[in-house]
């Protein structure tokens, strides 16, 4: 009766959902139909499908307690849990393990903190999005102009009052914003309307400081326009390029050549009103409170060096001081390029497109996708994708005849032959990072092989992060239904899993090994970041309001305290690693389940000491 309901509701609107099969998967997925776009107004539609789900508070989100609930908005849900989990089992799971163990608090600090940061709204980034979101083009991409009207609604509302976001944490302490539309995590639009609501005094002792951190930030908003460069040669580009920052500060509207070319162009528009305010306020009257960014370098692989003391890699990815950034993207990228010029690739084809189209933006995801976890085959797909994009942009309708195809061929065909050449591309990828990053492979063979003991027991591998989370790799076979749905006159198959389920089930062996490596890791960068939270504040001050942010592997301040932010940062880093924490997960695991794990892979010759002297770790 209720796929009959749902069926009749789709076909006779016909407006909003339509059911399509995704590219690669044979998963069917629930969107907007190419109608919406006539239905949805959002000057009219004032109903509760297009509203956010989430909203920031105007008062400080109640504390998360030591029993992990009653935290965030004032209004319980049924289940107020600090993490977000889809099963009471994985619910029950942490529960057990956190009152077993006597568990270093130091998660539930840095989330309680992050609650209480207090933000503004930047009415005048506000007041151009508004004047140039009536003429974005969206083209089919219906859910981008749902959720940017969304943020622009949001920021309306907020616009006039001092707000808090409450935050949770994912099973492996990751620590994330409820509310999707404006946040630190948000998209560039959402991002660059927050402001932290307390200001700070730029004077004569912190104002050389905070200038150079602020413009290292606006150059790195634009794009890196002049590459991996020194703090130095940064500043330069921004102090040449002022006079069209003062343009863009003056009126946006009409000066809006040069902020729109930026990478994060609402984010650089910030700093642009941030950067004219400060330079032309008379000395003594200089305040900031725009929150300023500073983000590792391929922070999972910044982990993995660091894990087995990798000098290899140490230098791409910043784990030692150099006269300017390491760059991990482009040196996988040079590798590829000399590579094409051998007999690794065994086709003209793939040589011809690792020439003309494999360069640093091409790889970026692709690298970040390999160093949590994600197979060649998946990768694979996304690359194919890629390669079809830029087929067609440089060759136009007739790209397939590059790769050896006629008109009549099908797409099936042309999909498949390019597959193929993405799979040659994604394993010249993988060479290189075993090149580059061998810790990566040494510690990712090791955690897997742990996996495998784990599956052939169906038992779920658990630990501790380092700040305290009780973290377990928990992928069960949960009850699948399925609900059919006639449209159009084809069958539709939509399954759903039964996360309640209390019967017996089996582990899902395949993604509990593809998941162990990136989820260990983002269990350590968890960790990394509830120490940094918590040490940072405590740096301030009792008397001293704190105003932070963090979407993982970034975290942002006042630029009058960036110096000290990064200074925490390479501290945590180091004091966490020191105590060698694949060690401390084999004693972990061996003590909990008394159970004998493999050796651990060798050290190199890495000094983490280095890090501290590091520039470029965090900027």
């Amino acid at each position: 009766m209720p796929g009959t309901f749902l069926n009749e509701f789709i076909s006779s609107q016909d407006v909003i959902i339509k059911l399509g099969k995704q590219r690669g998967r044979d998963t069917r997925r629930i969107g907007f139909s190419e109608k919406f776009a006539e239905y949805y107004d959002p000057n009219k539609t004032k109903g509760s499908l297009f509203k956010p789900r989430k909203y920031p508070m105007f008062c400080s989100p109640d504390e998360w307690k030591k029993d992990l609930s009653g935290g965030g908005y004032l209004i319980k849900e049924d289940h107020s849990f600090a993490f977000n989990v889809k099963s009471s089992k994985q619910r029950i799971c942490i529960i057990s393990e956190y009152k077993k163990n006597s568990f270093d608090k130091t998660f539930l600090k840095a989330l309680n903190l992050l609650q209480q940061t207090p933000y503004n709204i930047n009415k005048k980034i506000l007041n151009t999005m508004k004047h140039f979101h009536g003429s974005t083009s969206y083209g089919n991409n219906l859910t981008k102009k749902l959720l940017q009207d969304q943020t622009l609604s949001l920021a309306d509302d907020l616009a006039d009052r001092t707000f808090y976001i409450p935050w949770y944490l994912d099973f492996r302490g990751r620590m994330y914003s409820s509310v999707l539309q404006i946040s630190p995590q948000s998209h560039d639009e959402g991002r660059s309307l927050l402001v932290f609501s307390e200001k700070k005094h730029i004077d004569k002792h912190n104002e050389c400081a905070s200038l150079e951190n602020l413009a290292v930030f606006g150059y790195s908003k634009y794009g890196s326009p002049t590459g991996k460069v020194s703090k130095e040669k940064m500043i330069s580009w921004i102090e040449s390029n002022e006079r069209d920052i003062f343009k863009s500060a003056q009126d946006p509207i009409l000066n809006f050549e040069f902020w729109q070319k930026a990478s994060d162009r609402y984010s650089f528009l910030a700093f642009c009103f941030e950067w004219k305010n400060i330079q032309q306020s008379k000395a003594g009257e200089r305040y900031t409170n725009i929150p300023v960014y500073v983000d590792g370098t391929c922070n999972g692989f910044q982990h993995y060096a660091a894990l087995l003391r990798d000098h290899i890699s140490a230098p791409f990815v910043n784990l030692v001081d150099g006269e300017i950034p390491g760059d991990f993207y482009q040196n996988v990228v040079d590798k590829l390029h000399s590579s094409a010029g051998t007999t690794d690739f065994s086709d003209d084809i793939t040589r011809k497109f690792v020439a003309e189209f494999v360069d640093r933006s091409f790889i970026k995801k692709s690298i970040i996708s390999a160093g949590y976890g994600a197979g060649l085959e998946r990768r694979s797909k996304v690359t194919s994708k890629n390669l079809h994009d830029a087929l067609v942009q440089k060759y136009g309708k007739n790209w397939f005849q590059v790769i050896g195809l006629a008109t009549e061929n099908s797409i099936e065909d042309k999909d498949i032959k390019l597959l193929e050449k993405a799979r040659k591309i994604e394993k010249q990828i993988d060479d290189a990072i075993k090149d580059i990053c061998p810790a990566f492979s040494q510690a990712k063979n090791w955690l897997t092989g742990v996996q495998s003991l784990f599956n052939e027991n169906n038992k779920c591998l658990c630990w501790n992060n380092p700040a305290g989370v009780p973290v377990h790799n928990f992928y069960y076979q949960f009850p699948v239904y399925e609900i059919s749905l006639y449209m159009d006159g084809k069958l539709h198959k939509i399954q759903f899993r039964d996360y309640e389920s209390t019967q017996e089930m089996s582990l899902r062996k395949k993604k509990t090994s593809s998941s162990i490596s990136p989820n260990y890791i983002h269990s350590l960068d968890a960790g990394h970041a509830a120490k940094i939270i918590t040490s940072f504040v405590k740096s301030l001050g009792k008397n001293t309001p704190h105003c932070i942010a963090s979407v993982h592997d970034s975290f942002a301040c006042h630029t009058t305290h960036v110096n000290a932010l990064q200074k925490i940062i390479r501290e945590q880093f180091c004091e966490m690693h020191s105590k060698n924490q694949l060690k401390i997960f084999k004693d972990q695991v061996e003590q909990f389940f008394d159970v004998s794990l493999p050796d651990l892979p060798s050290f190199g010759n890495l000094d983490l000491n280095d890090v501290l002297k590091s520039r470029y770790f965090f900027y």
